[in-house]
């Protein structure tokens, strides 16, 4: 459906979904089918500590994150930035980058997606590790990142040093 054909649209405060993954909380307040696919909108609430997510690079979409508490620690490209309460950062399609809290408070970060559409990445991803206990396969998580147009830091050149500064990754005990 175009933007213009598309109603206001209203959400309540905590409306939208939850989607848990990778020790982060995601509630997409906003999706494509809600903006007639201009933009979707993510609250990403980080925990303390939390490593974040591997550098990746967006091959069909731009992002711009918006922290609203705490402080986040971002890569792009070879740079790293600290992100306070206010601050922004707009990250184009191809661009590597990561985000991160290894601070002590918690941090919270709108994310809007433009066109819309990776929002619902977030649940299949979920649905995909739930379905294979935390396991999949190989080629099953492949398959997920490339249909969203996604390549992640296995497939990309050695990240730059600034990366080494962001916390590493504790993968889980396997019992």
């Amino acid at each position: 459906m175009p933007a213009e054909a598309v109603p206001h649209f209203f959400g309540e405060p905590g409306a939208g979904t939850r989607v848990d993954l990778a020790g982060a909380g995601h509630t997409i307040t906003l999706t494509a089918e809600q903006t007639g696919g201009v933009l979707s909108l993510d609250v990403i609430s980080m925990p303390p500590k939390w490593a974040g997510q591997p550098a990746h690079v967006h091959q069909c979409h731009e992002e711009t994150f918006f922290v609203l508490a705490g402080r986040v620690a971002y890569q792009l490209g070879e740079r790293r930035i600290v992100g306070a309460a206010g601050s922004t950062l707009y990250v184009p399609r191809g661009v590597r980058h990561a985000f991160a809290n290894p601070y002590e408070e918690p941090a919270r970060l709108l994310n809007v997606f433009t066109p819309a559409g990776y929002e619902n990445f977030y649940g299949e991803l979920a649905a995909l590790l739930t379905g294979a206990y935390g396991r999949p396969g190989l080629p099953d998580v492949q398959n997920l990142f490339a249909k969203y147009g996604t390549v992640m830091r296995a497939h990309l050149p050695p990240d730059p040093p600034a990366r080494a500064a962001l916390p590493k990754r504790r993968r889980p005990a396997v019992p």
